[in-house]
């Protein structure tokens, strides 16, 4: 005699917390049935069996801050139906880790931050953010059981002229939590850069101006493209905060054109760059 083929369930959506258990189906059927496989986080009992059974489910629980699902499909021959289980995200709570602190400010002139995980709900990570300036010894993530796990950020010096920040992300169960470091800009000063003069006069006739480096503050660094055919007699392009009195002798060819030609310097220490302008006068219209 024929049967035809036909499968169905006493559910076909299933919704549970997010802390697991399990769920049930009853699959009715005209002959034997199968079903495709678990995954990691949702276990099915039986693939296979004949109407009338009861086919269980044992589900994970879930830490993630969203909803999550499955799709079981039960098959007899040319027939099938759908299962859909679905866990329900794990809401936050401000316990599930707690930092010391989740801001810190500090000066320009560096120096050390002392951070707490001072206790958490779950198993946790630590993802340090990138930059050089900002270093944690050691950075780990950690358990449950964990209390009071500290650690210390040292902070260079800031030399430059913008404010910067520094960024750690904590992540337990289905909370996520930033440390944010923000350092103070460097001040400028005059004394940054200390030059023999920043304007200077060169006649027609050519010749050569000097420029004198006199002191620094601050690891320094010069720029200059000088108009074609004067030349530079010193290829010292950066130095250290300890250089004093360096010389610089721009040397220019006689300058024919009807327009005056241009030569900056721009020397750059911390947060301060000053621009050296060599003015070289037009050729005589006479």
């Amino acid at each position: 005699e024929y049967i035809e083929d036909a499968i169905s369930l006493s559910e076909n959506n299933l919704t549970i917390g997010p802390d697991g258990g399990t769920l049930e189906v009853t699959v009715t059927s005209s002959k034997g049935w199968s079903s495709t496989a678990s995954n990691s986080w949702c276990k099915i009992s039986s693939t296979k069996g004949q109407n009338g059974d009861k086919v269980t489910f044992t589900v994970d629980p879930s830490y993630s801050s969203i909803d999550r699902s499955i799709v079981f499909t039960f098959t007899r021959g040319y027939a099938s139906e759908k299962l859909t289980i679905k866990q329900t995200k794990r809401e936050s709570t401000p316990n599930d880790i707690v930092l010391s602190m989740e801001t810190a400010n500090i000066g320009e002139e560096g120096g050390t931050i002392t951070l707490a995980v001072e206790s958490a709900l779950y198993d946790w990570t630590m993802q340090v953010g990138t930059g050089v300036w900002c270093r944690v010894d050691n950075a780990h993530g950690g358990s449950k059981d964990d209390k009071n796990i500290q650690f210390v950020y040292t902070i260079d010096p800031n030399t430059t002229a913008s404010a910067r920040t520094h960024t750690t992300t904590f992540r337990a169960g289905p909370t996520t939590k930033t440390f944010k470091i923000t350092q103070k800009a460097c001040p400028k000063s005059p004394d940054d850069v200390v030059l023999s003069g920043e304007t200077f006069d060169m006649p027609a006739e050519g010749g050569t101006v000097q420029v004198i480096l006199k002191s620094v503050k601050y690891d320094w660094s010069l720029t200059t493209y000088p108009p074609s055919g004067w030349t530079l007699d010193n290829t010292i392009r950066k130095g250290s905060k300890d250089d004093k009195d360096i010389v610089f002798n721009y040397t220019a060819p006689i300058n024919t054109a009807n327009n005056a030609k241009t030569c900056n310097m721009s020397f750059t220490a911390g947060p301060t760059t000053k621009t050296v302008k060599i003015v070289q006068q037009p050729a005589s219209t006479k």
